[in-house]
């Protein structure tokens, strides 16, 4: 199956991505914004695809069971619903669904359900696969996508205020190189007061696909 991002390239989009923000010592596992707009600002500049970040509700399938579902949304009153406390990003490439934040699945659905073992793995799916609510996610892999355009607008919005965004943008951007070219393992980084910190590349290395 042909993906609009090879998986080795999604990999290393995802480390380019993962290493920045820990070397500024993010909140990883909610830094879908980051990952989202860094993510597609990286492809959008190295493979000149339209990619563009959204925000709103999402669910996926990522166990066997009932209840192994990560659910990005809201809830109150039996309802669901985007909002500043429940919501996630994503990014969206020509009929397609990139989720850079996929790697760091099995990290946080074990927090909820400590019995289930995930493997990283690649979150790319044609957008024509979702399904039409939560309640259809059945097999691994279902996922539900639900748009909030004004959340996205306000997202954007508000990274774009901050000029120390653009900056660790351009530099995932410039430190990132496609396969088979090879990356600097070590890219120092100056905080323009004189001091330079050395960030490392890292990450989960992908065993596969959901």
């Amino acid at each position: 199956m042909k993906f609009r991002i090879p998986l080795r390239d999604y990999e290393r989009i995802f480390k380019t991505i993962y290493s920045i923000l820990k070397s500024e010592e993010a909140d990883i596992e909610h830094s879908c914004v980051y990952a989202s707009i860094f993510g597609a600002h990286i492809i959008r500049s190295h493979y000149k695809l339209e990619a563009k970040v959204h925000a709103g509700i999402a669910a996926y399938k990522l166990g066997a069971g009932d209840d192994d579902v990560m659910v990005y949304a809201e809830r109150k009153e039996g309802e669901v619903f985007c909002s500043d406390a429940g919501f996630h990003c994503w990014v969206e490439v020509n009929g397609w669904l990139i989720d850079f934040m996929a790697p760091l699945f099995p990290d946080m659905i074990k927090r909820l359900r400590k019995e289930l073992v995930l493997k990283p793995l690649m979150m790319q799916k044609r957008l024509d696969k979702s399904k039409k609510s939560i309640g259809d996610l059945v097999e691994v892999g279902d996922f539900f996508l639900e748009t909030d355009i004004n959340k996205t607008h306000e997202i954007i919005d508000n990274f774009s205020e901050k000029r120390a965004n653009s900056d660790l943008m351009e530099i995932c951007e410039n430190w990132y190189k496609k396969p088979p070219k090879k990356m600097i393992k070590k890219l120092p980084i100056s905080d323009g007061k004189g001091y330079t910190n050395e960030v490392s590349l890292i990450g989960r290395s992908l065993e596969g696909v959901w």
